[in-house]
């Protein structure tokens, strides 16, 4: 007779069939209707009158999204956008621009939660909707942003994969499935993101020796005098511990992100060490970062790893002297592809528990059944140097 499951993995299931209960079939979705009433991450009731024919992008970011849900389309209605994709991961702005050149002429919004958002200007645009981030929600409740673009028109939905990406990745793509008539698409995606969680986080709940992980956000982008910035209990933070790790800027720091000293992190002496980064070559040609992305080489990757590990004081962490230094993609926190994120961690972290994961087979399967991008590149690595 076969061993009962632990008591653990019960729980786990029987929360996530309340979390994630069993949907239609994709097929079976209907077309959307408006006007429709529709709920953001913020718990904001919105009425959308017609489908949105003229959206303004709150980031730059939010295009991998729509790759995923109107794929060819996807740049069909945008009107305006943040220029964070161009800065910040030049590789994906690059492949787009190939195949969508008028993306180039695109007009650029500033940041709502800085302020440098030009109300006015985004008056002039025309547009219908605003999609933001739930990081500008607090300003743009503050400086009456909603309620202005409301007063003529412009309805303004909030969603988030990064602040809490567990909790609202799969909400923010049902979300704008609805509103953007892209329901069969969404909740395909839906069904695939929650189905990997839930096989995530089936298998954390047996395990018992927790690791450390200490991740170093956007790793030698100021240069290498820098060390070290890190996730506290957000992000890339969570992200690590639902697949069972503990994140060290977790335990030490108040808030969603800050510093620690090397010092700091010798005393913690974590289990992994983890930078994060992107090809930042082409925008911050001063950046001694990990260069990861769609037009990355391993060897590329790989090259870089010394000039960050000989930084005084790191070579002494157990990390570095049993081999356990990796890289990932920084831009998977805030993309709907965080799972992929989440998949590296566990299979990093508890290899022993995960011997069949294949994070990179996951992440083009991604983009073989829902993107317009090839896969190519590195997203991910160990120094194994």
């Amino acid at each position: 007779m076969r061993n009962a499951p632990p008591l653990s993995s019960l729980i786990i299931l029987f929360i996530s069939c309340l979390i994630f209960p069993l949907h239609a079939h994709a097929e079976d979705i209907q077309a959307s209707t408006y006007p429709m009433v529709v709920t953001d991450i913020m718990g904001r009731e919105v009425t959308i009158d017609h489908e949105p024919k003229a959206i303004i992008l709150g980031t730059g970011r939010m295009s991998y999204t729509l790759d995923l849900l109107l794929k060819e389309h996807m740049f069909d209605h945008v009107v305006a956008w943040r220029a964070d994709l161009i800065r910040n991961d030049h590789d994906a702005y690059q492949a787009y621009l190939e195949r969508f050149p008028t993306i180039a002429d695109l007009p650029k919004v500033g940041l709502v939660s800085t302020g440098s958002f030009d109300i006015e200007y985004a008056l002039g645009l025309s547009a219908d909707l605003l999609l933001l981030e739930q990081s500008d929600y607090a300003v743009a409740q503050e400086t009456g942003l909603t309620n202005l673009l409301a007063s003529v028109g412009i309805k303004t939905l909030f969603i988030d994969f990064k602040e809490d990406p567990f909790a609202h990745t799969a909400k923010s793509i049902s979300l704008l499935g609805q509103v953007l008539n892209a329901n069969n698409t969404a909740q395909r995606y839906v069904d695939f993101y929650q189905k990997s969680l839930f096989q995530l986080q089936k298998t954390t709940a047996s395990i018992q020796d927790k690791r450390h992980v200490f991740i170093e956000k956007a790793a030698g982008i100021n240069g290498l005098s820098q060390c070290c910035r890190t996730w506290g209990d957000s992000n890339f933070g969570k992200i690590a511990e639902a697949v069972g790790l503990i994140n060290v800027g977790s335990t030490l720091l108040p808030g969603a992100t800050g510093e620690l000293t090397v010092e700091k992190v010798l005393i913690e002496n974590p289990d992994l060490y983890v930078f994060t980064g992107t090809n930042w070559s082409s925008t911050r040609p001063t950046a001694s970062n990990i260069p990861l992305g769609y037009s990355v080489t391993a060897d590329q990757a790989l090259n870089a790893f010394p000039a960050l590990m000989n930084r005084p004081g790191l070579a002494e962490l157990d990390a570095v002297k049993n081999h356990q230094v990796y890289a990932v993609f920084h831009d998977f926190f805030n993309s709907p592809f965080n799972i992929i994120a989440a998949q590296y961690f566990a299979r990093w972290g508890y290899p022993e528990h995960y011997p069949d994961l294949d994070p990179t087979a996951e992440f083009k399967k991604i983009h073989t059944e829902f993107l317009n991008l090839p896969y190519s590149g590195t997203f991910a690595i160990q120094y194994n140097r």
